[in-house]
């Protein structure tokens, strides 16, 4: 018996992020959230990628989580430790009407990637966490991880 040789090569998927790495939020005015639990929109961006056209139709899923506090798992993101800090308020990341959980565990699908692109649309509101509130800077930071299946 003889065997020739042979080579095999594995081509993994290559995909890039095409949301954008900074989103700026519309400034809003704390009397707009009276009471704890009320909020108001602060923007929106659209969460998507771009891979090679040659990929399979791959389910496409994402989790996100707190850069600033890492093991966050509610639905508020924390707002970055400066001066001039906003408090008393939270952003949170809305897929839909829907809060996202910042567990890294947690995923969400997408849905199906197709001809190399897929794109979802995100909103991102204020809300109101405290009986007291004070205005100021509400800078705050999501990692994603993206799963195909």
């Amino acid at each position: 018996m003889r065997t020739d040789e042979f080579t095999f090569v594995a081509k993994g998927t290559s995909c890039t992020l095409t949301t954008p790495a900074t989103i700026k939020l519309k400034q809003v005015s704390i009397v707009d959230m009276p009471s704890i639990g009320s909020s108001i929109a602060g923007g929106a961006f659209v969460l998507g990628l771009k891979c090679n056209m040659d990929v399979p139709t791959f389910q496409v899923s994402y989790g996100m989580a707190d850069v600033y506090n890492p093991s966050n798992l509610s639905s508020y993101l924390s707002l970055a430790d400066e001066p001039a800090k906003a408090s008393g308020i939270a952003l949170q990341v809305l897929n839909g009407t829907n809060a996202i959980s910042f567990a890294p565990s947690a995923t969400t699908v997408i849905g199906n990637l197709r001809s190399g692109t897929i794109s979802h649309p995100m909103t991102v509101q204020y809300i109101r966490t405290g009986k007291n509130a004070t205005p100021g800077k509400a800078n705050a930071a999501v990692s994603v991880t993206f799963t195909y299946d």
